[in-house]
């Protein structure tokens, strides 16, 4: 079997459901020393989200390497407790984004964020 070229800047950056097939790959993504300050370990998002019913999250791939991780807050997963203030408007926010150090730079994380 041939191995996947690597990303570039020019690979399709696409959102995955991370799976039993691809959690081991999502686990391994670091952000640099300098950014662990930032963001928590795509483990811990992961865990998280399982007791979170406001959450979902994917796994942010550029062509068939995945890149990074991105975990929403969408209270319209479960209106029924959701905060008062967010059932007048549809509220969604971006709880957790990272982009694997090795591949930030390349715009994957630009690119998605528009999406």
């Amino acid at each position: 079997m041939t191995e996947a070229a690597p990303p570039d800047k020019t690979s399709l950056v696409t959102l995955r459901e991370v799976t039993r097939d691809n959690l081991r790959d999502i686990l391994r993504l670091k952000v640099s020393p300098a950014q662990e300050r930032l963001v928590a370990p795509n483990a811990v998002s992961i865990a998280q989200a399982h007791f979170h019913s406001e959450a979902w999250f994917r796994a942010i791939y550029a062509g068939d390497t995945p890149v990074g991780f991105a975990m929403l807050e969408d209270w319209t997963l479960d209106p029924e407790n959701a905060p008062e203030e967010w059932l007048r408007e549809p509220y969604v926010a971006l709880w957790r984004f990272m982009i694997d150090a090795r591949y930030q730079s390349l715009g994957f994380g630009a690119r998605r964020s528009r999406c």
